[in-house]
């Protein structure tokens, strides 16, 4: 068994290494342009994926939360012109009426970002990645795994001040704790 280290890699290092490597993020996935001028700046990668969706990548080599935002603006961008980007890259067989999706890759997403994304009504992908170098080898290999995004919950429950106190079962108690709250 070979011996390995991990290693850190420039921003353009990794986006080198998603292009050759898409498939190892995702089966199907392809890559199809990168550094593409869009709304905001110019986004990372796009790929197309194997329900023939166009994919805007954002990858950053350190956690940022504004990555996120970063992303949502190239997606509004793609998505608003999806048609020209389906012809413009038709040996993709990109399926305008696909929606497009979002994915971002970083080494580590903070629980902030991780909670932003479940509230967002668009297809979105977390990968955290990790690279890693083969003892005497100059390649460099990632190592891709998906982060969970939890579902927002069906209903917002709000609870009233009796819900709590009826939590409390000793009577003296909650007799003192509805006279402190002003409550009789």
């Amino acid at each position: 068994m070979s011996k390995y280290k991990k290693v850190d890699v420039s921003e353009q290092q990794l986006e080198d290494l998603i292009r050759q490597s898409s498939d190892l993020i995702e089966e199907g996935l392809i890559f199809v342009d990168h550094q593409q001028q869009a709304a905001g700046g110019r986004l990372d990668v796009l790929f197309v994926d194997s329900g023939r969706s166009l994919v805007v990548a954002e990858l950053k080599v350190i956690e940022d939360d504004g990555m996120l935002f970063q992303c949502l603006d190239y997606y509004d961008h793609v998505a608003a012109r999806i048609e020209t980007y389906a012809r413009l890259y038709r040996s993709h067989n990109v399926d305008p009426t696909q929606p497009v999706r979002l994915l971002l890759v970083a080494p580590s997403f903070s629980q902030t970002l991780i909670n932003r994304c479940k509230w967002i009504d668009a297809p979105i992908s977390l990968f955290t990645y990790s690279c890693i170098k083969l003892e005497n080898s100059d390649d460099i290999i990632p190592v891709f795994s998906e982060q969970a995004i939890p579902s927002p919950p069906d209903t917002v429950v709000v609870h009233k001040l009796d819900d709590h106190l009826s939590y409390i079962t000793d009577a003296e108690v909650r007799a003192n704790v509805s006279k402190v709250l002003g409550k009789r």
